[in-house]
């Protein structure tokens, strides 16, 4: 196997031809000598390729191709020069270190990790800035918070960070763990050890037991009482136990430090309604809601979770989209939409990961919709068990996409069935179904709920079919960028790797690579990208790794730079390499496209004749270059050489 630091050498007769289009999992770029140049490829007469690993193991793997170059491990060999640096606490020496959380702020670039009784502040390039020990404590699980429970026996339990956001508004770090039924604390985000909140009640908000999925963001909401903040934390959780039979599994909670942070953001006098839905106590056990993802956009806040398909007996799980109105102060408007991913062969039921972004130019005119609009991504397994009344992920994956758009019309296109009296409100979970009230209110993309038919389960689901599948994983994070007019998704998996895609339309998508990051070790849900987006932050359980989102330079000819189908990479045609766009120095004016070849054109540009042949290299002259694409028309560039011109 390829370690970071050892070397390549690779003979062939001539280039080889571009890459075929389809991913080829044994086979990558090559990696970068010890001083980060690129790996020569002398012509001879063998076509063969020598890998040497590291010296230590004195492993000689030796690789005879036919046609092409190859390379050994070539997962390795992308992965450790694509990966720019890692952060692992058991390196360190730090103790009770396993990680659960990672953000990234969007300005200056910071990393914030939660773990096993400890948060880690880093800089962007992972290395340690500041560390917050938050357990073990000494508690009594079953203990309702805010109870006295000095009689209980009481032991040191750890403390798992299950909730960490960054406020931007305020300048805080958000951290809530198991100890205390899911207490939260605000912090400094400059410095995290540095708390930021007045004292007060504490409020239960995660969960005690870390098997219990949890789900957090920060959005706009109704604010809370005698409070004129606009951000409020959206909170969505699994709920079994009998501790404390007022714990909502949905709420809308403050975040005004100044007055009980985390308090139930609105509540009536009689705490009947408000920003919460708490599920009904002898359902919680038999009805399992598990919390993938959540998201604002415009005036409503999602959830994406995995939950039975009804409250009867032996149903189904599947996938289902919740709605909650920023005005709404009473979950009036709470609905429920099925999403489903049907391949032609396999129904994908299970969300597992999900992601909203804004698309490329090219997946935006191809959805009809504008790229500053909101799509949500979402990677699904298929069942694993025939018996599907389990929540059990199979071993095959797809990745679907929906428009916010799409969401929207569907919701519409449910409440408006609803409001003509069809169908039955109330969820039966939260409260007795009922029949739906037919009502001549004008029901459209923006209605925020009323006092009656609600909570309400929608009968029509919102159907997808894979952009992408994929056989023998399971995808454990989700996280997409556009770079030039592209869409680009990257995907992690519990085989420890990351897998980059490429969507090219709204019905397909294409996996172009896949780098290692942590072998045997599923990654996180939370991935975030460096404010230049050039980098993408992802994590283990045991480690943080600071990956480049792309490897331009390794590709040394212009087949090989096209034929990686990289999206962030083209052929710089005047200065012979594969770069970035904006590191093509002669793309400017009317030259912006032919002298930047992107991915896409799959045509290398060849220098037809140069005129004059050869002159003195003390001589200062223009030099006439026709270039010839295959097919295409010649064109012809004059440039200015001076002193010692490449010709």
């Amino acid at each position: 196997m390829l370690r970071p630091d050892s070397t390549t050498m690779l003979m062939q007769i001539r280039e080889p031809p571009p890459r075929p289009a389809s991913v080829r999992p044994d086979r990558g770029p090559p990696p970068r000598n010890p001083a980060g140049a690129s790996v020569k490829q002398p012509a001879v007469l063998w076509n063969l390729c020598f890998c040497w690993s590291w010296i230590i193991s004195g492993m000689l793997c030796l690789l005879v191709v036919g046609g092409n170059v190859g390379y050994c491990d070539a997962a390795a060999a992308a992965g450790s020069s694509s990966i720019v640096a890692t952060f692992g606490p058991d390196d360190r020496g730090l103790t009770y270190a396993r990680l659960t959380h990672l953000q990234v702020h969007r300005t200056n670039g910071k990393v914030y990790v939660g773990g096993v009784n400890r948060i880690y502040q880093l800089d962007s390039d992972l290395k340690l800035e500041e560390t917050v020990v938050s357990g073990p404590v000494i508690e009594s699980p079953a203990c309702p918070v805010n109870a006295d429970c000095s009689n209980q026996d009481r032991r040191q339990v750890n403390n798992e960070n299950r909730i960490l956001l960054i406020y931007y508004d305020k300048n805080r770090l958000v951290a809530c763990g198991t100890v205390a039924q899911g207490a939260c604390q605000i912090r400094d985000l400059l410095n995290i050890t540095l708390l930021r909140q007045a004292d007060g009640k504490i409020e239960s908000v995660a969960a005690s037991d870390p098997s219990l999925s949890v789900v957090a963001f920060i959005g706009p909401g109704s604010p809370p009482i005698n409070s004129a903040m606009s951000k409020v934390m959206y909170v969505g959780r699994t709920v079994l136990n009998q501790v404390d039979d007022s714990m909502p599994s949905v709420s809308t909670r403050s975040l005004d430090e100044t007055r009980n942070p985390f308090e139930i953001a609105f509540t009536d006098a009689l705490r009947s309604t408000g920003t919460f839905l708490t599920l009904e106590a002898k359902n919680r056990l038999s009805y399992r809601i598990n919390y993938i993802f959540g998201f604002s956009s415009g005036r409503f806040s999602y959830f994406v979770t995995v939950q039975p398909r009804s409250l009867e007996f032996f149903e189904p799980y599947r996938t289902k989209i919740v709605r909650i109105c920023h005005d709404d102060a009473n979950y009036y408007s709470y609905t429920e939409v099925a999403l489903s991913c049907i391949g032609p062969d396999t129904t994908y039921d299970l969300a597992q990961a999900a992601y909203v972004a804004n698309p490329g130019t090219e997946l935006a005119d191809d959805l009809g919709i504008r790229v500053t609009d909101d799509v949500l991504f979402v990677a699904f397994s298929n069942h694993g068990d025939v018996d599907q009344t389990q929540n059990r992920p199979g071993r095959k994956a797809a990745l679907c996409m929906y428009s916010i758009q799409q969401i929207q019309q569907k919701f519409t296109e449910n409440i408006r069935q609803c409001f003509t009296g069809n169908g039955v409100a109330g969820l039966g979970f939260v409260r007795a179904t009922y029949a739906c009230q037919k009502s001549q209110i004008d029901i459209n993309d923006e209605f925020c709920g009323i006092d009656f038919n609600y909570p309400y389960n929608g009968s029509l689901p919102l159907l997808a079919s894979p952009i992408l599948t994929l056989t023998d994983t399971r995808v454990t994070s989700v996280a997409v960028s556009v770079t030039h007019a592209y869409t680009v998704a990257f995907l992690g998996t519990e085989q420890g790797t990351l897998k980059k895609v490429v969507v090219e339309s709204k019905q397909t998508a294409k996996e172009y690579s896949e780098i290692a990051v942590d072998p045997a070790h599923p990654l996180l849900a939370d991935m975030s990208f460096s404010p230049t987006k050039d980098f993408i932050y992802a994590a283990t359980s045991s480690k943080v790794s600071k990956i480049r989102v792309q490897d331009c330079s390794v590709y040394t000819s212009c087949s090989d730079c096209l034929g990686a189908s990289d999206p962030h990479c083209g052929f710089c045609t005047l200065e012979n390499k594969c770069s970035l766009r904006s590191d093509c120095s002669m793309v400017k004016g009317d030259q912006r496209i032919t002298n930047w070849i992107p991915y896409k054109s799959q045509k290398c540009t060849r220098i037809a004749s140069v005129t004059p042949s050869q002159i003195q290299r003390t001589t200062a002259r223009t030099v006439s270059k026709i270039y010839g694409q295959s097919g295409q028309m010649n064109r012809q560039l004059n440039s200015q050489s001076n002193s010692q011109p490449d010709i």
